[in-house]
């Protein structure tokens, strides 16, 4: 049962529902409900979750490759080249939600990951005016912190 995170719901669908690129970070302390939040938000919806690892580049790789793919068997040999594969599912007018939850692991295994997400939202995703998640596509990270 999912209850107390109506409102931030409702704002998550509103953004859903424009033709505008979209981001959100959810960020809390931890164990407040920020995960099921945003699986609720999830329901019904095309998406690509994934939950970061407090582990290696190479660890989070083959995680979010095998999510992206769909395919286990998949590994992309890069962050670049994995958000290249995210930019031609966008061609496909198709609504597409990204979420990458504990979203600080994967920036601590690579350092990078956050100037590569940035180029492909300028570049490829801020103004892809289509029906794919990632288009009026929200992006989610979620963040925990200790208060």
């Amino acid at each position: 049962m999912f209850v107390g995170r109506e409102s931030e719901l409702i704002k998550l669908e509103k953004m859903y529902s424009t033709n505008e690129f979209q981001f959100a970070v959810i960020y809390g302390r931890r164990r407040v409900g920020k995960t099921t939040l945003i699986r609720e938000f999830l329901k019904n919806k095309e998406s690509l979750l994934y939950v970061s690892l407090e582990g290696t580049q190479k660890e989070n790789l083959i995680g979010l490759s095998r999510v992206v793919s769909k395919n286990d068997s998949i590994v992309y040999d890069s962050f670049e080249s994995l958000f290249n594969a995210i930019d031609k599912m966008l061609e496909t007018n198709q609504k597409i939600v990204l979420t990458i939850d504990e979203y600080p692991y994967l920036a601590e295994s690579y350092p990078p990951i956050s100037s590569i997400i940035q180029k492909h939202i300028d570049l490829c995703w801020k103004d892809t005016f289509n029906k794919l998640g990632y288009k009026a596509k929200i992006n989610t990270h979620t963040t925990s912190y200790i208060n």
